[in-house]
């Protein structure tokens, strides 16, 4: 129930952030040169050799009047199955957020609309495997994360994306959109 919920808190954040940046205030100095993001994909926790689904949300805010890609974003990304050993009926889930800058390269001598981006922060997660339905191990993380990706522009505000990010015991591949305010 905690990963459901903890998923759909992340989900919801992420789809209302266009509606709330509308606003005045706070959320309109979100709107100018922010970006949300929104995906699922898989994740292998500690390898286990079933990976968990992971749904992921972000929020990041330009930094290219410093340096011309350069941007500092908050995520979120947290479990909705857990990943399985079968043959020994050990399951693993998580949840994590993190903070990180971001850097994009556009590949349009390559393809156009094409852009690869990596990326490097610090993140928080929550841990919680499983034996036989029962908790053995469980704890949390503050540690280095990286990632990198590739973001193909479908008009002036929408991105298709792919990414890939480790944590420390979880290596995850997401695909998403992208919202450029």
């Amino acid at each position: 129930m905690k990963k459901v919920l903890i998923a759909s808190a992340v989900a919801g954040l992420a789809m209302s952030g266009p509606t709330l940046a509308g606003g005045k205030g706070f959320f309109n100095s979100l709107q100018n040169g922010g970006a949300y993001s929104i995906g699922v994909g898989m994740a292998d926790v500690s390898d286990h050799k079933e990976s968990a689904i992971v749904l992921t949300g972000s929020y990041e805010k330009s930094l290219g009047a410093l340096v011309p890609g350069l941007s500092v974003g908050i995520g979120a990304a947290s479990s909705v199955s857990d990943s399985e050993e079968p043959e020994l009926d050990i399951t693993g889930s998580y949840w994590a957020v993190d903070a990180y800058l971001k850097y994009s390269q556009s590949l349009e001598w390559f393809v156009q609309d094409l852009s690869a981006n990596a990326k490097v922060g610090h993140a928080y997660s929550d841990f919680e495997f499983q034996v036989d339905g029962e908790t053995v191990s469980k704890g949390t993380d503050k540690d280095l994360v990286l990632g990198a990706g590739f973001s193909y522009a479908m008009d002036d505000h929408t991105s298709f994306t792919t990414d890939y990010t480790a944590y420390k015991t979880v290596d995850q591949i997401t695909i998403g959109l992208h919202y450029v305010f």
